[in-house]
């Protein structure tokens, strides 16, 4: 199996999962209401006047910002503190749901089960747990490498360069540098995902071990197949963008127009993410033993 036939057969499998896309969509969605509507409220009433919040849906404005900044700035700095936890209940939500999906890609039961998939949320959740804690840890330690040697090179390079320019030019290099790796440990920890789902392993170091030979041995496979997955959610987002610059928030058929095309940006993201790992499953589920 190549790169090609894995993204197609876990598009097959993310055509086959649209239930599951469904439900986190759901899932998202009414949380994200729980959290937002009284957001909503607290900074509107904390600014008194909701011409500010309109002008703010029109376009960005920065005038308009000001105002509501300083009308609102004492509500915004009591509840900011909260985003901060509603956005790590978030990242936890997401890795709860990720191993509903592995179980049900991996095993693909006849029909769809809420109690199949919340049975694989459950029984991997603080295996994934474990698993992004020790990735977060590689991740800050690659990051202050990599941006510790790019501040000692700009820092000599500063001295020599004939123009800013170069200064950027080696900025940027080390920029990408670093989003590189960072794709990498993106794509380790999900073959380590996969692998603890496959062998039902609780061993989370040994299966990053795993992943890590897993993802070298086969590295520019598994690292091609993760740029062509890519693309989907880049073009997504392309056109999200796009659609929201056309058709702005600037009256109540615009706002609902975008209310329901976000909607189904939520959604089409939770069955992209389907469609990654799927594709990914595939691909390993192929190569692992060779």
């Amino acid at each position: 199996m190549n790169i090609i036939q894995a993204y197609i057969n876990g598009l097959k499998s993310a055509g086959q999962s649209k239930r599951i896309a469904t439900l986190i969509y759901i899932i998202t969605l009414f949380l994200g209401l729980i959290v937002a509507i009284p957001f909503f409220q607290a900074f509107k009433a904390g600014t008194g006047d909701s011409l500010l919040i309109n002008s703010l849906l029109k376009d960005f404005d920065f005038t308009a910002f000001t105002e509501a900044m300083r009308h609102g700035g004492s509500v915004f700095k009591t509840i900011a503190p909260h985003g901060i936890w509603i956005g790590l209940f978030f990242i936890i939500l997401s890795i709860f749901l990720i191993g509903g999906i592995l179980k049900t890609l991996n095993q693909k039961p006849t029909g769809f089960s809420m109690n199949y998939f919340f049975d694989g949320c459950g029984s991997y959740f603080f295996r994934f747990l474990r698993l992004t804690f020790y990735m977060i840890i590689i991740h800050i330690i690659i990051a202050l490498i990599v941006f510790l040697f790019l501040g000692l090179i700009l820092e000599g390079a500063y001295k020599t360069v004939e123009s800013e320019k170069g200064l950027f030019y080696i900025g940027l290099t080390g920029g990408i540098i670093y989003l590189l790796l960072f794709i990498f440990l993106i794509i380790i920890t999900d073959y380590a995902k996969i692998i603890l789902v496959k062998d039902r392993s609780r061993k989370v170091l040994v299966c990053m071990w795993r992943s890590i030979k897993f993802v070298i041995r086969h590295f520019l496979r598994t690292y091609g197949l993760y740029l062509l997955l890519l693309i989907a959610p880049v073009l997504l987002f392309f056109i999200y963008f796009i659609l929201n610059r056309a058709i702005g928030m600037s009256s109540g058929i615009t706002i609902l127009i975008m209310f329901i095309i976000q909607q189904i940006f939520i959604w089409s993201r939770a069955w992209i993410r389907i469609w990654i790992l799927g594709s990914q499953l595939e691909f390993y589920s192929v190569y692992h033993e060779n």
